[in-house]
This record gives C-alpha cells, sequence and structure tokens, in this order.
C-alpha cells in the first residue's frame, strides 16, 4: 500500500468542471463510447495500451498522436493522473488499485 506521504507534492489545478446538461451530456457520451468498445471486444486497458505506445504501429499514427497531444493539454490531465494513482474512493468500498500505485513506484513487470 502506498502512503499519503508517497504522492507527488505538486499542486494539481482544478479542472475545468462539467455541471448540469453538459455534465449528463459527456456522462452519456463516455457510456455510449464503452458500450462501443465492448461491442468491438475491447476494453479500456487495452485501448489506452495500445494508444499510449503499446502497439507499434500507433506509435507514429496521426491519430493516435493527436489524441495523445489532446490529453496531456487537457485541464483534467493532472487531476487524471492523481485520480489513476490514487482513486477515489466510493461507497461501494471496491478493492484498491494497487497495480497502478506500483506503476508509478518503479515496481511494476
Amino acid at each position: 500500500m502506498v502512503a499519503k506521504n508517497d504522492l507527488p507534492d505538486t499542486e494539481v489545478p482544478p479542472a475545468v468542471q462539467h455541471t448540469g446538461p453538459t455534465q449528463k451530456l459527456t456522462r452519456k457520451r463516455v457510456k455510449d463510447t464503452l458500450n462501443f468498445m465492448r461491442s468491438k471486444s475491447l476494453n479500456l486497458g487495452d485501448f489506452l495500451y495500445a494508444v499510449f505506445y503499446g502497439d507499434s504501429e500507433l506509435r507514429s499514427d496521426i491519430d493516435a498522436k493527436k489524441a495523445r497531444n489532446e490529453l496531456s493539454q487537457s485541464p483534467h490531465f493532472a487531476k487524471f493522473l492523481r485520480n489513476f494513482y490514487r482513486p477515489p474512493r466510493t461507497k461501494s468500498k471496491g478493492s484498491k488499485a494497487k497495480e497502478s500505485a506500483k506503476v508509478y513506484l518503479g515496481v511494476a513487470k
């Protein structure tokens, strides 16, 4: 388990907050996209791995490059990394993402 003190000291800027109809529209688009990915037998992990240099042919692909650039320039990027490192806890108290912490600590295989 990663101690809170192991988190980087960098301050995360506030991300753009969507509220009201915009938040509902974003949520619907995300769910539609996840359902589409499932219909193509593609899970989020495989998708991200391929886009982020796991697939050698996508490394120089213009669409993959654009997607990587858009993410890194997004106002949500720093918060995404923080949440990936330490996911916010939900009331369901599901399992913690221990593997992502190992990656940041340099112990992943």
